[in-house]
């Protein structure tokens, strides 16, 4: 048995999972609350106390962080959400005997997702789009991840929204976070009038009827299908592949995100929308996979 560490880095939570890459078992799973990664040095220590481990069988920990990471170097870029630039992620994380990585926690993910190992290569292109504290992808051309030139592809949360003027961490107006995140529909529900809620709630809301829930979500789902359909026209995937924490509003979300993207790409067909298997832990079974294959 061969176990690695996921260590994946989000915006209201870090997950954390132990897999045993033979199998593709997760033997343990946990999530700790990300806000004090905020604070930089208060942050590293706490991530350095998630990679401590009294488990013998621990090969190899990889971290997977959100924004731009140079994978090559393990440094994290800039992570806006988090107010990281220039973090030297993985000299911070050293371990004695186990090794450290750093990936993109999307291209991680999506690795999960899309890449198994046992996964064949079909020759076809694939996308994985996580919409959670932010929104942004993933793109699979047959056994590849493409990261981009600098390290940047997938980036669509920050894909322009028609008559958005809402400032993004970004620095920009108008970003798809600003609409469709976790946090934008939160956001804008109590800007409606609504009470301090978090998504979850809004979609609750929204299914009881609740006029201003409604209009947010069917807002952010309508938005959401217009920067796939923008994703889809450019690439043509087979399939589109939805995690993220917002994904647990399960056909909530994924029934009428289906027949916006399909209104959206009309007269063209529209790809298949599946729901991500590993859910919520994708980014940690990804990143487990990516020191998986550093380790060989």
């Amino acid at each position: 048995m061969r176990v690695f560490r996921g260590i994946d880095i989000g915006g209201t939570a870090i997950k954390v999972v132990d897999v045993d890459v033979d199998s593709m078992t997760v033997l343990e799973a946990m999530h700790v609350p990300s806000t004090p990664l905020r604070d930089e040095n208060f942050g590293i220590g706490l991530l350095v106390e998630l990679c401590n481990s009294r488990d013998a069988r621990l090969v190899g920990i990889g971290v997977a962080a959100p924004g731009t990471v140079d994978e090559s170097s393990g440094i994290v870029l800039d992570a806006p959400n988090l107010g990281w630039r220039g973090v030297p992620l993985v000299s911070a994380l050293a371990r004695r005997g186990i090794s450290v990585v750093l990936a993109h926690d999307v291209r991680a993910a999506a690795r999960a997702e899309l890449l198994t190992p046992d996964a064949p290569d079909t020759g076809h292109t694939a996308v994985f789009v996580a919409v959670g504290t932010g929104i942004a992808a993933a793109v699979a051309s047959g056994a590849t991840l493409l990261s981009g030139s600098a390290s940047g592809a997938g980036e669509i949360g920050h894909l322009r929204v028609s008559g958005e003027r809402t400032p993004c961490t970004c620095g920009r107006t108008g970003c798809l976070e600003t609409v469709a995140s976790a946090l934008a529909i939160g956001r804008r529900f109590r800007e409606r009038g609504g009470q301090r809620a978090d998504a979850a709630f809004v979609v609750e809301r929204a299914r009881a009827g609740e006029e201003s829930a409604q209009e947010v979500w069917g807002e952010a789902i309508l938005a959401l299908a217009e920067g796939l359909a923008t994703v889809t026209l450019l690439l043509d995937p087979d399939r589109l592949v939805i995690g993220g924490g917002l994904v647990g509003a399960g056909d909530a979300l994924l029934v009428p995100l289906m027949e916006a993207l399909s209104s959206a790409m009309h007269p063209w067909p529209s790809p298949r929308l599946e729901r991500a298997q590993w859910g919520r832990f994708a980014g940690g079974v990804g990143a487990a996979l990516v020191a998986a294959e550093a380790a060989r």
